[in-house]
């Protein structure tokens, strides 16, 4: 136990703070029976903050959902380590991500970028590792991609819950630029429906000190060929939703929360967590 003195205060910009929210999600998770992820790590960091989030409102759904994403972006990335165990994992938005610490094969070289105030909380929380890369640099840069190739691939990119806080021109242009960049590699994020946009606001999940931050979704997909028509190199390769997960995990979400997915699946589409292939020529 972390005495409250001893706490690291977290002191972020609005987007950055939403990431604590995964965190905790996967800390809260290690108290089921049947945990949808192992992390012990991210309870131990959540332990280590001075920072509250009460499970109220959509909380318990989000903390089902997040913990899934985790490990469906887990499942994937273990994937690619199967065929490429020496290849270069990069995580863009990587906030306080365990992930290399949980599926680490002993042969792996990672990156995780993000930007420098929150790798600078990142980097007192979490230890250093020869194969771990931190770069501080935003997604919408070219430094980070300078330092990457360095390493040497095959590559895989993971962008977890970040790429919803943009518009699709946003979006659009940051899969241009991997396209550009990694012909013949793997990128893993996931989507957001136009229902989950409209129900559930960042800037109300947080315990802010200025309040609520105002912060919302922008990007949301309906049907996941959406992808391919905004970047044609990019080719699925596969996609998961809630739905798929056992039985006993899903029936955790309230009857009211099935039946909602249900109905978005109709008029929104599904959230879904997707991994694609990078194929094709740089574009002129």
């Amino acid at each position: 136990m972390v005495a409250e003195g001893d706490k690291e205060k977290v002191s972020l910009g609005t987007i950055q703070e939403t990431m604590i929210v995964p965190l905790w999600a996967r800390a809260i998770e290690q108290q089921q029976e049947e945990p949808i992820l192992r992390d012990r790590m991210s309870a131990a960091i959540m332990e280590r903050l001075d920072y509250h989030i009460e499970p109220k409102g959509v909380m318990p759904y989000l903390q089902v959902r997040l913990s899934v994403r985790g490990r469906l972006l887990d499942d994937f990335v273990l994937e690619f380590l199967g065929e490429h165990p020496r290849g270069c994992v990069i995580e863009i938005g990587c906030g306080l991500s365990t992930r290399f610490h949980r599926i680490d094969n002993g042969e792996v070289n990672w990156v995780c970028v993000d930007l420098p105030d929150l790798m600078q909380l990142r980097e007192k929380l979490i230890d250093p590792h020869e194969r771990l890369t931190n770069i501080k640099d935003s997604i919408f840069e070219h430094g980070w991609i300078d330092q990457v190739k360095k390493i040497g691939g095959p590559y895989m990119i993971v962008i977890e819950g970040l790429l919803p806080y943009f518009d699709k021109n946003q979006v659009t242009r940051i899969f241009k630029t991997v396209s550009d960049e990694f012909d013949g590699s793997r990128i893993a994020f996931d989507t957001q429906t136009e229902l989950y946009r409209k129900l559930v606001k960042p800037g109300k999940l947080i315990t802010a000190e200025d309040g609520e931050s105002g912060l919302s979704f922008k990007w949301t997909v309906k049907q996941i060929e959406e992808i391919e028509q905004m970047e044609g190199r990019l080719h699925l390769r596969d996609t998961r939703t809630l739905p798929e997960l056992p039985k006993k995990q899903y029936h955790r979400l309230t009857f009211k929360t099935r039946l909602l997915e249900t109905a978005s699946c109709l008029f929104w589409g599904r959230y879904r967590v997707n991994v694609f292939d990078i194929l094709g020529f740089k574009s002129p």
